[in-house]
């Protein structure tokens, strides 16, 4: 299994690190695994002395499991192998299923939802007020009955 590792400066929420990854050392073929998880997979190789790859915080499993994870504890014991422990990072391991959603989101990593309630955004002078506005009874479909529509401006 080829491993690829990397400087990692990007956020956990980030959903696409490309930008903030910088590739340290070669990628590298590691054939023990300690753990064999794939969201939490432990692996060993011999330690070659490129001191690069101690820097790296991030790195990229191949096939099979061709996932991006966070390198949550590395260490090189008596007979000089590398032993890593990783956790996989769902975002950018899925950015690709995730970017070709077509889904309505509550959150958006990069531009604020103004017109939409979340309570995890404080209300601001400058934010449209949620209210709920009575109608007179519209036609609605048998089954269904409200005096309320949500309406956006």
């Amino acid at each position: 299994m080829v491993l690829t590792f990397y400087v990692n400066s990007a956020s956990k929420e980030t959903l696409d690190k490309t930008e903030f990854m910088t590739q340290v050392g070669t990628s590298r073929t590691f054939n023990e695994f300690l753990e064999m998880e794939i969201d939490r997979p432990n692996f060993c190789a011999a330690y070659d002395g490129n001191a690069q790859i101690l820097t790296a915080n991030y790195v990229h499993v191949g096939v099979p499991f061709n996932k991006y994870y966070y390198i949550t504890a590395m260490s090189l014991d008596t007979a000089r192998r590398l032993n890593l422990e990783l956790e996989v990072d769902a975002l950018m391991s899925n950015k690709d299923e995730i970017l070709n959603l077509d889904v309505i989101v509550r959150r958006n990593e990069f531009v604020e939802p103004n017109y939409m309630f979340d309570d995890e955004f404080p209300i601001n002078s400058d934010r449209k007020e949620i209210s709920k506005i009575q109608f007179p009874l519209l036609e609605i479909p048998t089954g269904y009955y409200s005096e309320y529509i949500l309406v956006t401006m």
